[in-house]
């Protein structure tokens, strides 16, 4: 069956490796998610089918994603062997460090 759709989605700090929780909690049949950061963290998506591509759409750097201070929107592509295809979006906020944690 072609699928194009994620299996999983992980955002992970690169300071401490936790990973970082998503509003909503992911599911493969959402497709809009927010989240708060507190550095430049690595998105790792995985498609749910072995023929099936997922890659990140918002890349300012071969190294990944560079997020800048504020709200920042991530766009992940997901194509299937048949060329359906599924993009999931994920605003990531990063504070500028001014803002007082909650």
């Amino acid at each position: 069956m072609d699928d194009s759709s994620l299996k999983t989605l992980l955002l992970r700090s690169k300071q401490s490796g936790h990973v970082i929780p998503f509003t909503p909690g992911f599911n493969k049949k959402v497709f809009k998610y927010h989240c708060v950061v507190e550095s430049e963290d690595e998105i790792r998506p995985e498609a749910s089918e072995a023929d099936a591509f997922a890659q990140v759409l918002k890349s300012n750097s071969e190294s990944g994603v560079t997020l800048k201070f504020g709200e920042n929107t991530v766009d992940i592509k997901v194509d299937a062997a048949d060329k359906s295809h599924s993009i999931y979006s994920i605003v990531v906020i990063r504070p500028n460090g001014l803002l007082q944690k909650c």
